[in-house]
């Protein structure tokens, strides 16, 4: 868990280093990622380059775009080559959004070129070029004035064409001045540079916009293209002539045409194309007269379709929202940096303490970060947040079409919105003037990447809240033991919500034993309650951690299971297609019934899920509206919200789900919660079972009971006894939290040291296992250096429980440290001198800091 006084290096180091100036920069090149280049700043772009700029720039033999990382004062290279020209007028990122990703690419050891392409959303990449078109005001220049030749030449070659990458539009500039001749063109009002892609991923709807033009010659509410105004080329081409004041008689269709666009002043050619056939001639004209102006402009849509109705916001706050609110508003008003731990029981208003805060940052004119763990839950805070802030509001997911995502961010970019809802991606929304960030659910293992930039958001917020000096909440039920652990060291400030709204009473939570239960699926208890809820007419939620029909297909004379053949797992049987699936690589194959080992017939099932549990509760209650929410049945555009829609709507009796259905979601009308195997994740060879565990058994609880009825909570469990059981059943979580530090603290895990996963993998199990003992010797020689020696532990090298997947065989190291500091530098060394050492063999090292997942 990051914290301000274990980090690698400090903030002020950081901004130091990038608010320095100079004649050189460093430039990160996504080609080529694994270190920055070193360029001289030509003297007419002296005054333009800023950190965060794209930049193009000679490499090798071609030129490239890159980023401007930092300036340097100072080089001892020879012969430095210069930056072309710039590719944006404005940055794409502010400095401290350059020092967030500096500190990410040291931190997790993962190349800076990369780190920046990995928060920027699609399009804005290497993939990108400046493209020049020509103006109408360009047109009428060709047509009226004496040009240069070069600038003639240009404007032609843009004529004949809707637009031209830059470097073919140049084609007649052959002075070495040439990128000025387009930007002084520009000036004049006579082309336009615009970002164009090269790859097909990123289609920006656009729509063209129709203004009627007053008597002052402007479109009301359009301002004009800037423009030198001492420029007599662009004074006189922008002076309406006189013989187009008076325009002759309109056509029957110009003229009811321009009645449409007179009716409101302006509209949209979709619009209009709605009301009239074929209108585009007609604008032409009206346009060439000088009656009507137009633009294209970017067409928004909510990218998440349409919003969940929800209850309206309350007429008072709870003494203890109150007393949370208050706290972090003094941390805004002195606008410094103060991480906060909110932690309130499911159904306590956590989301009003946070709509409450954005509220009061709006009004200081500042921006915010709401992050949640899943997009599911983005429809639902969404709603909220547009009730209160209505199109303030943008979202940022990996969830959206790169289109959509890029339209978000412009739209963030631009000062249209001013808060950014989503998961981890949102977290590097371009907000200038940022005011405050909150890691909803901050306990939830997605806010980890788990494979390229493994980062984990929620750290990476707290140290872009100390950059940007804000307030930084984490909020949850079940507070990460790392989380809680700095509020008990005073690092944290604690801002406790102990009730529920108006008082609800917490959801009874009755542990089912399973031992001896007829029926591994249902207890009697537990059919005996859903048969209880139908009556009353109540909803259910129905938790089972595995999706799928049934998980293992084995033979039951040998015991062999049917195998992935890509991976060391067995397929799932699905019921919808009648096939079996792994879940990791998306390998399929027909349902068997033969062993491929003993050769025997009479293939049977182990275990249950989703869709085994929906196929009995249909069964068991054929009457009631059954609905299923996992990975299957939310791959369609639309499908997870329309699903939530029809549970909240009470259109759905019982909803069967995975995780998706844990995590925060807000249904008043369930009453009942079903956990079919309390203890599936107890199983796991990870020191964080038990947390994994008590969080999921209380968050999936904590749906329960959330309107007016009382809720109550069936744990169906073969080990009752456990702490983390016990403790979820009593909704305490300080029991909890004192049982699990014990168990922590004996064995030396994090929050008492800090973790680096090493994780190799190759294709040949053999080279892979002399890889990893080699890689185990390498690490055990440098922990063994003065610089180390004593102070980091070397575990392994051992084989990871899911030993072979995606065709790959895996081995992980797990290196033990006691601090931040120390780790880091020796991951650098690691990072710099392993992969080289084992690049022969073919093998793939991979650094993890902070590991997540054990498998």
């Amino acid at each position: 868990m990051t914290d301000s006084c274990n980090l690698p290096f400090s903030h002020a180091e950081i901004l130091r280093d990038i608010l320095t100036t100079g004649p050189f920069v460093d430039v990160a090149l996504p080609t080529a990622p694994h270190q920055t280049f070193t360029y001289l700043v030509p003297e007419h772009l002296k005054d333009a380059v800023q950190v965060g700029q794209r930049v193009l720039v000679p490499f090798r033999s071609r030129r490239e775009i890159g980023y401007v990382a930092t300036f340097a004062t100072a080089t001892g290279l020879t012969g430095v080559k210069e930056v072309a020209t710039l590719v944006d007028e404005d940055p794409l990122f502010d400095v401290t959004s350059a020092a967030l990703f500096l500190w990410m690419a040291n931190y997790y050891h993962y190349p800076i070129a990369k780190v920046i392409t990995a928060c920027l959303p699609p399009g804005l990449d290497a993939h990108s070029y400046q493209a020049v078109r020509l103006t109408e005001t360009g047109k009428m220049a060709l047509q009226t004035l004496q040009l240069d030749p070069t600038h003639r030449s240009i404007l032609e070659d843009l004529n004949a064409s809707r637009s031209l990458p830059i470097d073919k539009c140049l084609a007649a500039a052959k002075t070495k001045s040439r990128y000025d001749i387009i930007y002084r063109l520009r000036d004049q009002g006579l082309v336009a540079v615009e970002t164009e892609f090269k790859s097909d991923r990123v289609k920006i709807s656009y729509d063209l916009e129709i203004c009627l033009i007053d008597d002052s010659g402007q479109a009301p509410g359009i301002e004009p293209h800037p423009v030198n105004e001492s420029n007599p080329i662009t004074e006189t081409l922008t002076r309406p002539p006189e013989d187009m004041k008076h325009p002759a008689q309109m056509s029957r269709k110009e003229q009811a045409v321009f009645d449409l666009i007179r009716a409101s002043g302006r509209i949209m050619m979709s619009e209009l194309k709605k009301r009239s056939r074929t209108p585009e001639e007609a604008i032409r004209s009206l346009e060439a007269r000088h009656l009507v102006s137009t633009r294209q402009i970017e067409i928004y849509r909510n990218p998440l379709g349409e919003n969940i109705s929800l209850s309206p916001p309350p007429t008072t706050l709870s003494p203890h929202q109150r007393q949370a609110i208050a706290a972090v508003k003094a941390a805004l008003n002195e606008r410094c940096f103060a991480p906060f731990l909110l932690h309130g029981v499911t159904g306590s208003g956590k989301t009003e303490v946070y709509l409450a805060l954005f509220k009061e940052v709006l009004d200081q004119g500042r921006q915010g970060i709401l992050l949640v763990p899943e997009i599911a839950l983005v429809s639902q805070l969404e709603g909220l947040l547009r009730s209160r802030f209505r199109d303030r509001v943008a979202i940022l997911s990996s969830a959206l079409t790169p289109a959509q995502k890029y339209s978000q961010w412009l739209r963030l970019k631009n000062g249209q919105a001013d808060i950014a809802v989503g998961p981890r991606s949102a977290l590097f929304a371009p907000l200038n003037n940022l005011g405050l960030i909150v890691v909803d659910e901050e306990h939830d293992d997605s806010y980890k990447q788990g494979d390229r930039l493994r980062y984990h958001a929620r750290d990476v917020a707290l140290v872009k809240g100390a950059l940007v000096r804000v307030p930084v909440i984490l909020g949850s039920a079940t507070p990460a033991v790392t989380s809680f652990y700095q509020v008990r060291r005073g690092r944290y400030q604690y801002l406790l919500l102990p009730e529920r709204i108006k008082q609800r009473p917490l959801p009874e939570v009755i542990l089912t034993p399973m031992k001896g239960e007829k029926s591994s699926l249902f207890s009697e208890a537990f059919r005996q309650a859903l048969q209880e809820n139908r009556d009353n007419q109540e909803q259910a939620l129905i938790f089972v951690n595995r999706r799928g029909f049934i998980p293992v297909i084995l033979c039951p004379r040998c015991g062999q299971a049917v195998q992935c053949p890509n991976c060391q797992v067995s397929l799932t049987h699905h019921l919808e297609d009648d096939s079996l699936h792994c879940h990791y690589c998306q390998f399929t194959r027909p349902l068997v019934n033969v062993c491929s080992k003993c050769g025997k017939k009479g293939m049977s099932g182990l275990g249950f899920g989703t869709e085994k549990v929906e196929q009995e509760l249909k069964k068991l209650f054929p009457q009631a509206r059954v609905a299923r929410m996992d990975r299957d049945t939310t791959t369609q555009p639309g499908a997870l919200f329309k699903i939530l829609k029809n549970l909240r709507e009470g259109k759905t009796d019982i909803l069967v789900g995975t995780q998706m259905i844990v995590k925060g979601h807000d249904f008043p009308g369930v009453t009942l919660v079903g956990i079919i195997s309390a203890d599936q994740a107890l199983c796991f060879p990870d020191f964080r079972a038990s947390e994994r565990t008590f969080q999921v058994l209380s968050q999936v609880a904590g749906r329960a009971g959330r309107g007016e009825r009382p809720g109550r909570v069936i744990v169906q469990t073969y080990n009752p006894q456990h702490f983390a059981i016990t403790c979820a059943r009593d909704h305490d979580y300080i029991s909890f939290f004192e049982r699990e530090f014990q168990f922590r603290s004996e064995l030396a895990y994090p929050p008492l040291s800090r973790l680096l996963g090493i994780n190799i993998s190759g294709n040949d199990p053999e080279a892979t296992r002399l890889g990893a003992n080699a890689a185990g010797r390498f690490c055990r020689e440098l922990a063994d250096t003065p610089e180390f020696q004593a102070r980091i532990k070397v575990l392994g090298p051992t084989p990871c429980p899911l030993f072979k997947l995606k065709n790959r065989y895996r081995w992980q190291i797990l290196i033990k440290s006691p601090g931040a500091k120390l780790l880091n530098s020796y991951g650098r060394e690691i990072n710099l001198r392993l992969p080289g050492q084992l690049a022969p063999s073919g093998i793939r090292v991979t650094l993890d800091v902070d590991p997540m997942d054990m498998m």
